[in-house]
C-alpha cells in the first residue's frame, strides 16, 4: 500500500476505506480515500482499485484561503468582467 499524502484541503491525515463489511450494502466492495478532518474524499471504486492512492496524492490542492490570494483572484476576475463588457460594446 501507497502512503498517503495529508488532505489538501484542510492537512488531516488521509485514510482508506474498504467497505467490505455488509453485504447488503450497495456499495459492499468498493474503496475510497477520506479525510475524517473535513470530510474530503475520493470517488467511490470498484473492482481492481489501482491508482486510488496515486489519484489522492496527486490531487490539485485548495486554493489559498489568504487575503492576498483572494485579492488577486477578485482582481482577475474584474478585469476579465471588464474586458467581456468593452467587447459587448463594441459588438
Amino acid at each position: 500500500m501507497i502512503d498517503l499524502k495529508p488532505c489538501p484541503f484542510c492537512g488531516g491525515r488521509a485514510e482508506r476505506i474498504d467497505l467490505d463489511e455488509d453485504e447488503t450494502d450497495p456499495n459492499y466492495g468498493g474503496s475510497f480515500i477520506y479525510c475524517p478532518d473535513c470530510l474530503a474524499s475520493s470517488k467511490l471504486i470498484f473492482g481492481e482499485k489501482v491508482g486510488l492512492e496515486e489519484a489522492w496524492n496527486n490531487r490539485k490542492a485548495a486554493p489559498s484561503t489568504e487575503p492576498e490570494a483572494i485579492r488577486e483572484a477578485l482582481q482577475k476576475i474584474s478585469l476579465i468582467r471588464a474586458y467581456e463588457t468593452k467587447w459587448m460594446r463594441i459588438r
